[in-house]
């Protein structure tokens, strides 16, 4: 299982536990729209600048020294980034659905290559669904986040989970821990990372935490 999980965190912007979400997942054809339309908010207004999603205050438990936000762009999606001075970072996304969905392609090559998912039915809306993005269209945004149900569910966890927590690339080598959540037509994902390794107690509990309130933040 833990290919899935790569590949959902590093196509997910470089990047289990689970909450249910209020989204049904859909079982018809995703809904496209072409690439060149604006994409749908899940709001009425601009989706929040990734920067304003946390505060240092907030990450503090996850970092020691966080210093100044800095927005970013890492696979073509914006991001905010607080770096400490021993070189470890937190990472905030905040985006439309409809924007994440096209990293699909790149995680169902990593899906297939693995030969690992027997789910036959939900691998088959997968691979419909990175073909329209592969042709240029966009995903709906609530689509995308049944799509997102659906990737975590073939790693084991309940049918319309929203939230998946992982460390990377093993437990036994953690180098971060990303979580992501997609609901309401909102991807959000917080990680914190260091290339020389974590250190200490995983932030599981605090990776959660801070995905969920910036997940709602992001939503607004």
């Amino acid at each position: 299982m833990r290919i899935l999980i790569a590949a959902l965190a590093l196509a997910l912007v470089t990047g289990c536990s689970s909450e249910d979400t209020s989204t049904p997942r859909s079982e018809s054809t995703p809904t496209v729209t072409p690439r060149s339309s604006p994409a749908v908010l899940s709001s009425s207004t601009a989706a929040p600048d990734a920067c304003d999603l946390l505060t240092a205050s907030e990450i503090a438990p996850l970092m020691d020294d966080a210093g100044q936000a800095k927005p970013g762009l890492k696979g073509g999606l914006p991001n905010c980034q607080w770096e400490s001075p021993d070189g470890r970072f937190v990472q905030v996304v905040g985006i439309d659905a409809s924007e994440w969905a096209r990293s699909i392609p790149e995680i169902v090559r990593a899906l297939q290559a693995s030969g690992q998912f027997s789910d036959a039915e939900n691998m088959r809306k997968l691979r419909a669904a990175a073909k329209l993005v592969e042709a240029g269209q966009d995903l709906d945004a609530h689509e995308a986040c049944s799509l997102f149900s659906q990737m975590v569910e073939l790693q084991g966890q309940p049918p319309k989970t929203s939230l998946a927590v992982s460390v990377l690339p093993t437990r036994a080598n953690p180098k971060a821990v990303s979580g992501q959540m997609c609901s309401v037509g909102t991807y959000t994902s917080v990680m914190v990372a260091d290339a020389k390794g974590l250190n200490g107690p995983l932030p599981i509990n605090g990776v959660t935490a801070m995905t969920k309130l910036a997940h709602r933040r992001a939503m607004r």
